[in-house]
């Protein structure tokens, strides 16, 4: 579909002047295409022109389709008030068709506006809404979903301990879903919580995997997730400049897709960030910070695989070194 964007951006322009229609069942079909491929600006640009052109005079499932679609583009480009009224009508409108599966999205998407804006009690409520309504109807992908942003919410919280079997709980089931996007996002929130509890190699598992599912895709929301988990582990094994040059990387893309970090992700971010400035002068952090900046993805990722081979000799030598600790400790008990 990346290789036929251009044809697919003419057919959607013609369609918009000659049948609004259609257009309308277009950009429904290509909402995932854009979220995917991270064409959030672009892809909220076509929806607008599409729900301005045919108002209320389309199916109630293509309309659904378009609002929801957009309130997701602008909720990761951190635009709230619009995305929260957005949700809020899904909502209305899956209620008096009575379409459960659409009430649970629309209870997810409006949970994470109150989410991302500091409510959490609500945001909770709807999470676990989504949640039931998802089990009830066996629902993979909504459950899978629902567990993630509830991961994220207790993430955010400061509770990893309640957040870790959630995103445990959803990888199974985005894997036996097949949702790769899921699986890549649940992958990075598991190595950024194996990181903190200093699992290093473990976190590696997780967050090489993540990568490889993100250049895949071609999804990248995952890969800068994945490059800010490599950047706290480069750090954590004593590479703090390769871990500020990744860091570079990791904030160029975001920039470039217009993509609003939600609050575990900067939290994340911002204590490993002040680690890596902790272990450098703020002449290298800076330099390091842009240079990671300058590369391209396909650099970046090459760069990163390099960094993970250096910082394997490091995660054996910490392994080694936690079994002596530990040996230690054993023998003194004993």
């Amino acid at each position: 579909m990346e290789e036929e964007h251009d044809n697919l951006r003419a057919a959607l322009g013609w369609l918009l002047a000659a049948n609004a229609d259609k257009a309308a069942q277009l950009a429904g079909a290509l909402w995932l295409f854009w979220n995917y491929h991270s064409h959030f600006t672009e892809g909220r640009g076509w929806l607008k022109a599409v729900l301005e052109r045919v108002g209320m005079e389309i199916p109630a499932l293509v309309r659904f389709r378009l609002l929801r679609a957009s309130a997701g583009f602008a909720q990761v480009q951190g635009d709230y008030p619009i995305a929260r009224r957005m949700y809020e009508e899904c909502i209305l409108a899956a209620k008096a068709d009575n379409n459960l599966f659409n009430l649970s999205v629309a209870n997810r998407g409006l949970g994470m506006i109150f989410y991302l804006q500091g409510d959490y009690e609500n945001a909770q409520r709807l999470f676990e809404e989504g949640l039931a309504i998802s089990r009830e109807l066996n629902s993979k992908g909504g459950i899978a979903a629902s567990l993630n942003f509830l991961g994220n919410l207790f993430l955010a919280k400061g509770d990893r301990a309640a957040a870790r079997p959630l995103f445990e709980e959803a990888l199974p089931i985005s894997r036996e879903d097949g949702n790769r996007e899921a699986i890549g996002s649940n992958l990075n929130n598991l190595g950024k919580i194996a990181i903190t509890d200093e699992n290093f190699e473990l976190a590696q598992e997780y967050l090489a995997e993540a990568l490889l599912i993100g250049q895949e895709l071609g999804s990248k929301t995952v890969v800068a997730h994945s490059l800010d988990g490599f950047a706290a582990l480069a750090e954590k094994c004593g590479a703090a400049e390769r871990a500020a040059q990744i860091a570079g990387a990791a904030e160029k893309l975001r920039q470039a897709i217009g993509y609003e970090m939600e609050f575990a992700e900067q939290q994340f971010c911002d204590r490993y960030r002040a680690k890596i400035r902790a272990a450098l002068d703020d002449k290298t952090f800076a330099a390091a910070f842009e240079q990671g900046g300058k590369l391209q993805l396909s650099e970046a990722v090459a760069f990163v695989e390099e960094t993970a081979l250096t910082i394997n000799r490091q995660i054996t030598e910490i392994i080694v070194e936690t079994h002596k600790f530990e040996r230690i400790v054993i023998d003194e008990e004993i």
